[in-house]
């Protein structure tokens, strides 16, 4: 006596039925997705089972796998190729089992591909990597297209990759004002009496950082009333800072400020609606 196999499988549990030649049941229960569960349960049938058919779900890897390293001859069944009747009244899950378990002993079952599980981790991360990349594409995409509709032009991706590479874990800046003094965004000067006296160091901190900020700012500067980033008065002169004016820089301060004050990620698009002074 020869017997046929049918596995419905789902995200946490399976329907297994067993079947002889002439279609009766003789194993039909649900199961834990449980591998020594499912072992248990074929053992008895081992000998004379013809083959086992497992519906291709997207967690098959740890079944097939383990039927396979076991003896069992397994056909991955596709769904879409072993439809039943559309004009059944009803169907469940014990069904479905008894369904492929027939196919498979008219022999007319649909199986695809069981790709070797030594090449699946590679393949599936780079599915995945796929998949992240398309993501990051449409949200970069979004952001450029947006700022696209709103001015007419657009801030460059690699100014907004600066920001985010050079800029890392944002929660490492313990204060808003720790994070512009990392971009360059701050005033350096020495007073003595009331009186600016020279520079202190203007070189410490990201130069990376400092320009894309400062590219932002005079970007944001040519947007339209009301979503404008403002220079304050300190930032109107045209002393050089690191190599940017002085008005440019405070303008990328603003910027800086309401972005990390307010939580938004660094590349970003943020709205100042009044000028504030730097502190």
């Amino acid at each position: 006596m020869r017997f046929y196999c049918g596995i419905d499988l789902h995200s946490t549990n399976n329907y297994l039925g067993i079947y002889d030649e002439e279609d009766r049941a003789v194993v039909s229960k649900r199961l834990p997705n449980d591998l020594g569960v499912v072992l248990e349960s074929l053992e008895p049938y081992k000998a004379e089972l013809a083959g086992i058919a497992v519906e291709s779900t997207y967690n098959w890897y740890w079944l097939v796998d383990g039927l396979m390293d076991r003896g069992y001859r397994v056909l991955l069944t596709n769904p879409a190729g072993n439809e039943q009747y559309n004009g059944l009244k009803y169907t469940d899950d014990r069904h479905d089992s008894r369904w492929l378990a027939r196919m498979l002993r008219l022999g007319i079952v649909a199986t695809g591909y069981i790709y070797p599980k030594e090449e699946r981790p590679i393949r599936d991360l780079l599915r995945k990597r796929m998949r992240l990349v398309q993501h990051r594409t449409a949200h970069i995409v979004s952001v450029l297209n947006t700022i696209a509709r709103n001015t007419g032009s657009s801030l460059s991706w690699s100014k907004i990759e600066t920001i985010m590479y050079e800029t890392g874990e944002i929660s490492r800046f313990a204060q808003v004002g720790d994070y512009c003094s990392y971009a360059r965004c701050v005033g350096s000067v020495r007073i003595s009496n009331g009186k600016k006296k020279g520079e202190n160091n203007t070189k410490n901190g990201n130069r990376y950082l400092s320009w894309a900020y400062v590219e932002a700012a005079n970007f944001a500067s040519r947007l339209p009333a009301g979503a404008q980033i403002h220079s304050t008065q300190a930032g109107k002169g045209q002393s050089h800072i690191g190599g940017e004016s002085a008005g440019a820089q405070a303008s990328a301060g603003e910027l800086l400020r309401d972005e990390r004050s307010s939580g938004v990620r660094p590349g970003e698009i943020v709205r100042v609606s009044e000028p504030r002074e730097l502190g």
